[in-house]
């Protein structure tokens, strides 16, 4: 209660209603999580006042859109109705057919959400309608790009597939070259996410640009093999020519051989990826896989083999993840020692994080490993280091959200600040 506050105090000193109302809206949901029901709408309903003082309309919109569905969360079905009709006739006042139409879609996203799903395929139907009124073809493009990810989203894949058709027709008719490629790049990756292959591989053939059609054959390759379809995974990751992208391409093929349970074909993709960090997260997954089908041997080998591969990341931020990923594999083992080494790795390499924030989210999620094994004392402490470093974030609306992530780490540990953190975010 005490970081949600500080989060609160941090809030208050935000400057633009717009990025205000927002982090309100998310410390409400962690009040929410944390079963403060009457403080998550008293943050609601101050949320709500300031997102109607907004001057933008567009940005008012999405707000206002966003504490909807925040209301609903918390059982608010009246406010949240309010709030998203008022999303709805804000919309109404935005000029631009470009604004006008991504709001839609982002509103529609929030009735869907909600299990409203034939207002928001109305508002769906309604985005493209105001798009095609768009002059830039690249703005257009792109607008039409976003409906089609929320159609995608409520599941209706069919409509998106008929979105991302115009957008296709829209991207061929841009003039500029890198604009059209990066259109293209989009359009392809999106026909791929929803399973449309060969529309994606067709288009993926008209990019000029050989690095951007290695990033759609990757993505293409990740989403077959997410569908089962092992070879046509395979067999696209080898015609990527990009170190890159065909990694993450195997990277995911062996991540989804592991969630099918081909575990030997999963540690074999695996042993073919030289990035390390992309290596130890598969690795990880595999590890899990034995595990659940009665390995432990090989489980505890191949975590040994993602904790050696771990040593060569060299990102700080990404290592630490890695750790983390790789101490929770042991703590499920029962293997407490080993949990508590690795875990003690992953904090020295916290040190070594530059920014603040990246820091205070490794620090809270580490607490949370310690505290999930019952090791209260260094969770409590290290989230107490945690909160003392968001406090020194800046500016507000980043110390805000930061302050937000310790004290939802505190509710997860079911943990309290101690009494000198408790006065130090009094005072903030």
């Amino acid at each position: 209660d005490r970081a949600l506050s500080g989060a609160l105090a941090a809030a208050d000193q935000i400057e633009a209603a717009h990025a205000k109302a927002s982090a309100l809206s998310r410390i409400a949901a962690l009040y929410t999580k944390a079963g403060q029901q009457q403080q998550a709408d008293a943050a609601l309903a101050t949320a709500l006042e300031i997102a109607n003082n907004i001057r933008r309309p567009y940005r008012k919109a999405r707000v206002l859109a966003e504490i909807g569905s925040q209301f609903a969360a918390t059982g608010g079905q009246d406010s949240a109705a309010l709030a998203l009709a008022q999303a709805l006739n804000t919309v109404q006042t935005i000029e631009s057919a470009s604004a006008q139409a991504e709001a839609l879609a982002g509103i529609a996203g929030h009735h869907a959400k909600l299990g409203d799903q034939d207002q928001a395929t109305q508002l769906l139907a309604n985005a493209v309608q105001t798009a095609r009124k768009i002059e830039r073809a690249h703005s257009m493009a792109v607008v039409l790009l976003e409906i089609a990810a929320t159609y995608a989203e409520t599941g209706e894949k069919d409509e998106a597939g008929r979105v991302l058709a115009q957008a296709l027709a829209t991207a061929d008719t841009i003039e500029q070259a890198a604009i059209r490629i990066w259109t293209l790049t989009e359009v392809a990756q999106r026909y791929a996410d929803i399973g449309y292959f060969d529309q994606a591989l067709a288009t993926a053939s008209t990019i000029e640009d050989g690095s951007n059609k290695a990033t759609v054959l990757g993505r293409i390759a990740a989403q077959h093999a997410r569908a089962g379809q092992f070879s046509l995974a395979l067999e696209t990751s080898r015609g990527i020519e990009f170190a890159a992208p065909r990694e993450q391409a195997l990277a995911a093929i062996a991540a989804a051989y592991a969630a099918a349970g081909q575990l030997l074909q999963a540690k074999q993709t695996a042993g073919s990826i030289e990035h390390p960090g992309r290596k130890a997260r598969v690795l990880v997954d595999i590890a899990a896989g034995y595990a659940t089908t009665g390995d432990p041997n090989q489980a505890d080998e191949t975590l040994s083999e993602a904790l050696a591969t771990a040593g060569d990341i060299e990102d700080p931020p990404a290592k630490a993840e890695v750790l983390i990923g790789i101490a929770s594999r042991y703590a499920q083992a029962t293997q407490q020692e080993r949990a508590a080494q690795t875990l003690s790795l992953a904090m020295e390499t916290a040190n070594s994080i530059a920014d603040p924030a990246a820091r205070v989210g490794i620090l809270v999620e580490i607490a949370a490993q310690h505290a999930a094994a019952g090791r209260q004392e260094p969770a409590g402490r290290i989230l107490s280091r945690a909160l003392e470093e968001a406090i020194a974030v800046k500016p507000a609306d980043s110390q805000a959200g930061v302050l937000a992530a310790v004290a939802d780490g505190y509710t997860s540990a079911a943990l309290q600040p101690s009494d000198e953190d408790k006065a130090v975010l009094r005072a903030l």
